[in-house]
């Protein structure tokens, strides 16, 4: 656990993403959709009853989930503790706007982490903080993409 990322150092920020209810709307939407075509399928009333069984299922086992926890070191790297995965770096594919942010870590071994998190899953503060964190990490991707001047 190189690079100062080691779970004995203090991370400068850690952050606990909470359950997104733009998220838990969305997926209540989806599955209402696909619910409403399956009402309008031209099938028998059993075959009808065994998809809406099977979309519910769904709608419930694969629900949003609680947002994990993530530490960010005063140096630039993060880690999420619950994957077990430290000494990750920004990595090129990170995308943010003021209402999501894409956020993908890399470790020295080629690993990745692809995490989604939503403006109303933290405080507006946790989220300025975020913002800036990443802004600088990429910041310091595009220079490293940047050829040097001839």
């Amino acid at each position: 656990m190189s690079h100062g990322s080691s779970r004995t150092s203090a991370p400068a920020f850690v952050l606990r993403a909470e359950r997104s209810g733009a998220l838990i709307l969305w997926w209540g939407v989806l599955h209402g959709v696909v619910g409403a075509s399956l009402a309008m399928l031209p099938v028998a009333g059993a075959a009808r009853l065994i998809a809406a069984a099977l979309l519910l299922a769904h709608a419930a086992w694969r629900r949003p989930r609680q947002g994990r926890q993530l530490l960010l070191y005063r140096n630039g790297y993060w880690a999420v503790p619950d994957r077990g995965r430290f000494g990750l770096q920004a990595a090129a594919g990170t995308a943010y706007t003021a209402l999501w942010l894409r956020l993908v870590l890399a470790d020295a071994q080629g690993g990745t982490v692809c995490l989604l998190l939503l403006r109303d899953q933290f405080a507006a503060e946790t989220w300025r903080k975020i913002q800036v964190a990443v802004r600088e990490c990429d910041n310091v991707l595009r220079e490293a993409a940047v050829p040097p001047p001839v």
